[in-house]
């Protein structure tokens, strides 16, 4: 059986239960829709296209940081996951197939996003590929921090503390549904800690809403490509494909 074939059998067994739940896919939008409403309100049509350019990114992340390590941890307890770690399917292709899943039930969210953004002007058609891109990698690094809390953690709610948290932090608190330039100065930098905003901005950039040199431009891709490149590396040497 080739790869392709054992990805997408992995990646269809873990999204038919999201289909069949479709009321799941609205409650993973409220978090980022409530962004889009609150700025909206308080900086106007500006701020509120940064806020919609901002939930690409956190779609992408929360997808695999927050959403798979919960399903994981869940076919881990009920010993599904054996069934996997028993035949020839090694640990980053079942990674794989379980975050296109996500990325599949999420799929018709950024789809309506984008669509948005090009239908009000807020972006041109042309930045679509750049665009589509970014999120491609954010999902990527994030279905990889994803799998290995699943993997890590003692118990499901430790799992569930864990991943929200880190949603949190990559998504909440640094700019990704604000714009870098609401930071001052000194704090900029520090917020370019965080991959996601890295991811922002480059999003931003392709859409027309921010503008950079190619220095920054290039800083940015290399932080993120870096850093999921990074998350690639430990996921493979740290996750616990096995039970202990």
């Amino acid at each position: 059986m080739s790869t392709a074939t054992r990805l997408s059998a992995i990646t269809l067994l873990f999204l038919r239960p999201a289909l069949r739940q479709p009321v799941l896919t609205l409650l993973v939008s409220t978090l980022p829709v409530s962004f889009i409403v609150i700025f909206r309100v308080i900086g106007g049509a500006n701020l509120s296209r940064h806020a919609l350019f901002g939930s690409l990114i956190v779609f992408a992340t929360n997808v695999g940081v927050v959403s798979m390590p919960q399903l994981a941890v869940a076919f881990r307890e009920k010993s599904l996951q054996d069934m996997f770690v028993a035949s020839p399917v090694p640990p980053l292709l079942y990674a794989s197939g379980m975050g296109l899943s996500r990325l599949s039930w999420v799929a018709p969210g950024l789809a309506i996003l984008m669509g948005v953004l090009v239908a009000t002007g807020g972006m041109p058609a042309s930045a679509l590929p750049a665009v589509i891109a970014v999120v491609l990698v954010t999902w990527f690094m994030g279905i990889m921090i994803g799998f290995t809390i699943a993997t890590v953690a003692e118990s499901p709610q430790m799992v569930s503390i864990i991943a929200n948290l880190v949603g949190m932090l990559f998504t909440v608190l640094p700019p990704v549904y604000y714009p870098l330039e609401l930071l001052p100065g000194p704090w900029r930098w520090l917020a370019l800690i965080m991959p996601t905003a890295h991811a922002a901005q480059l999003v931003r950039v392709a859409g027309g809403l921010a503008t950079t040199t190619p220095a920054m431009l290039a800083l940015h891709w290399t932080a993120l490509l870096g850093f999921t490149a990074a998350c690639l590396v430990f996921t493979v040497k740290k996750a616990q494909w096995r039970r202990p």
